[in-house]
């Protein structure tokens, strides 16, 4: 047992809160989007933050177990519990590197990534453990849990009422997708590996849904996502049309973020 695991051990929930706000703590991340990320050793970290969920912790967990290590990396998840409706979530420090600009190299990297996760599929969309879909495709609307492609496309559509044409899903497979593949996700390793964080959004979709959202935060970060929606492996007609939908429905999702989801509950059927 190395000292940092012994320190981790023994530290209590009360302990770990008080190390977040600690005056002096070490800030490693996350504080553009309202969760920090505190370092507490050489080998932990803590995330924080009300958007700190527990469908991401059980995401992470599973990608962790599910994942090959040689394609991508995980942090480990050590804990999670909640503290005055903010979560905390303990996990492996990855001793990597973040980049603003991404080289062309490390681009087919990431997309070499998301072909091996197309080759994770499941029958029914949402995180990788039962639970609420979260992220940007979902936030501005409730919190949706979906049983079948079915009520993930009728709750989709609920958004579309000024299109004729629809979203029609259930002849695409459901793959694996991460859904927030900025830069700053991403922690490079002097072994070669890549490590991927932040799992808050990730699940089980069609493979289009990764694009739609690279194509939404297009110009977010220079050039870095349309290049690598360049990358990835080129889409059908049909993929690409459903993308349109899908960002149409997204835009009427901000629009109409002050509804209220009990409006939305008819997609449940």
């Amino acid at each position: 047992m190395t000292t940092d695991t012994y320190l981790f051990k023994n530290l209590s929930e009360s302990d770990i809160i008080q190390r977040c706000y600690d005056p002096n703590r070490q800030i490693v991340g996350g504080v553009r989007y309202g969760n920090y990320v505190i370092k507490i050793s050489e080998e932990v970290v803590v995330k924080f933050g009300q958007g700190v969920s527990a469908e991401e912790a059980e995401n992470q967990r599973k990608a962790f177990e599910i994942l090959n290590k040689s394609v991508v990396r995980v942090p480990r998840l050590y804990h999670y519990f909640t503290r005055n409706n903010k979560g905390f979530l303990v996990m492996e420090y990855i001793h990597g590197e973040v980049f603003d600009s991404v080289s062309s190299q490390q681009l087919h990297r990431i997309a070499d990534i998301l072909r091996y996760f197309s080759t994770l599929q499941r029958t029914s969309p949402g995180p990788l453990q039962p639970g609420v879909s979260r992220g940007l495709l979902w936030e501005e609307n409730g919190e949706p849990v979906f049983e079948s492609v079915k009520q993930m496309e009728n709750w989709l559509n609920y958004r579309l009422p000024d299109v004729e044409a629809k979203l029609a899903l259930e002849q695409y497979p459901l793959v694996l997708c991460h859904l927030d593949l900025a830069p700053r996700n991403i922690s490079w390793l002097e072994d070669g590996s890549v490590c991927l964080v932040d799992w808050a959004s990730a699940g089980f979709y069609p493979r289009f849904f990764e694009v739609c959202v690279l194509k939404i935060m297009e110009h977010s970060h220079d050039e870095y996502e349309t290049n690598l929606i360049q990358r990835i492996e080129r889409l059908t007609e049909d993929e690409e049309a459903q993308i349109l939908l899908l960002t149409h429905s997204f835009s009427n999702g901000i629009k109409y973020r002050f509804v209220s989801f009990n409006y939305l509950q008819f997609y449940n059927y």
